[in-house]
């Protein structure tokens, strides 16, 4: 098989909201026709507040009920926090649409005030709890499929992106902490391949 792709520009901030909703709904479209189930991992950032389009989209077929959402990145906040990237997530889509909250794969924030577990920081344990019990299930789910990955960008270069190659195949993945501007910040690593 081969696979291409193509670069999309944009002339303003609402017509790349616009063009990112119409991409995730057609890749959504083509994941749960194929194989029932759409997995998506997205960011924080703007990019939560490109989502709320979304939530105009007919219910039945976006099928909300078969998403599992994914976070791509989160700093080691409570949600409720104003820097959490799940909480801006669900500001602007999640709380307005019908996606069951156990296929929302958050952080566990009970570890927040875990100091120490098997000599581990709390980021540590938190990091190695949404390897285990959030990105593990959910890709057993999709078949080892993750069908869309939303990263952001920001004012200190890291660019936007986002990957929609027929399902991206996730043969390995690594939930890491780094140091963030003012706390430990989430990121998941992968090892992404197309099947060829």
């Amino acid at each position: 098989m081969v696979t291409t792709t193509s670069v999309v520009c944009v002339p303003s901030k609402e017509e790349l909201a616009h063009e990112l909703c119409r991409t995730i709904v057609q890749v959504s479209q083509k994941a749960l026709s194929e194989r029932g189930v759409v997995t998506i991992a997205l960011s924080g950032g703007s990019v939560p507040s490109f989502l709320s389009g979304l939530s105009q989209e007919n219910k039945e077929e976006m099928q909300w009920d078969r998403w599992h959402v994914l976070l791509a990145d989160e700093r080691c906040v409570a949600s409720t926090h104003p820097d959490s990237n799940l909480g801006a997530i669900r500001q602007h889509l999640l709380d307005h649409v019908p996606i069951p909250p156990h296929q929302i794969y958050g952080l566990d924030e009970s570890l927040l005030l875990v100091e120490s577990i098997h000599g581990n920081t709390a980021s540590d344990e938190m990091a190695q709890g949404y390897q285990k019990h959030c990105l593990e299930p959910a890709l057993k789910i999709s078949g080892g499929k993750l069908d869309l990955a939303i990263l952001g960008f920001g004012p200190d270069g890291h660019t936007f992106l986002f990957l929609t190659t027929d399902s991206v195949h996730i043969p390995t993945f690594q939930t890491k902490w780094r140091q963030g501007r003012n706390c430990h910040t989430h990121a998941i690593s992968f090892v992404a391949s197309t099947n060829v």
